[in-house]
């Protein structure tokens, strides 16, 4: 009941938020059909194996689905342009010529590069993760996302206000709070 409970305060919380984030960001008004969202592991279940540890809601992620379908449980990487590259775009509309779509994603030999607007979240959850649950910290190296690249991404995209304040909620639903939401940790350790 409780993880219900939070699932749709994160719902709830993240909703507008990426809604606006596309809409301040996008040049399309309409997508055709509508961007679906979801709540995402960051870590996927498949590498912590444990629900308790899975369901850390620092893990959690408010996520266009069709990027996460394509992802599944791949290997976030930087976009390298210079490979064969498949997009990956969360709607029909934001495949248009001419649109450059600032949510898309591109998808490599086995690996997944998610968009600027997503990094920093994604860095902090993971770096969160492998200090959290040390017991997974190769795991997360090798199968999630290169912890040097994490920390770059962290400095490269700060967190901001909306950041801030899914992390007060968290700490007073879980009792811990992500150190990489916080300025003091946003200088290379």
């Amino acid at each position: 009941m409780q993880s219900r409970l939070l699932f749709q305060l994160l719902r709830t919380f993240w909703v507008s938020r990426c809604q606006d984030i596309c809409q301040g960001l996008c040049p399309i008004n309409h997508h055709n059909p509508p961007i679906v969202w979801s709540i995402e592991h960051v870590v996927p279940k498949s590498v912590l194996r444990n629900p308790r540890v899975a369901n850390d809601l620092h893990n959690l992620v408010y996520f266009p689905r069709q990027l996460n379908n394509a992802r599944s449980s791949l290997k976030y990487v930087e976009a390298n342009h210079s490979e064969d590259a498949k997009h990956v775009y969360p709607c029909k509309t934001c495949k248009l010529p001419g649109v450059e779509c600032p949510l898309k994603g591109y998808m490599y030999k086995q690996r997944f590069a998610p968009p600027n607007t997503w990094k920093g979240r994604i860095a902090r959850a993971v770096l969160y993760m492998a200090q959290q649950y040390p017991e997974y910290k190769s795991k997360i190296n090798i199968r999630v996302l290169d912890l040097s690249v994490a920390t770059a991404w962290n400095l490269k995209y700060p967190p901001g206000k909306d950041d801030y304040q899914w992390d007060e909620i968290v700490k007073t639903f879980q009792g811990n709070s992500n150190p990489y939401c916080h300025k003091t940790l946003l200088i290379k350790e």
